[in-house]
């Protein structure tokens, strides 16, 4: 489960450097 919670938040952090949209 880790592992695929991992895999999710490094997504989302690989969409937000992609839009260029901060961190809130």
């Amino acid at each position: 489960m880790a592992a695929d919670k991992q895999n999710l938040q490094d997504a989302f952090l690989n969409h937000v450097r992609k839009t260029k949209i901060p961190v809130t």
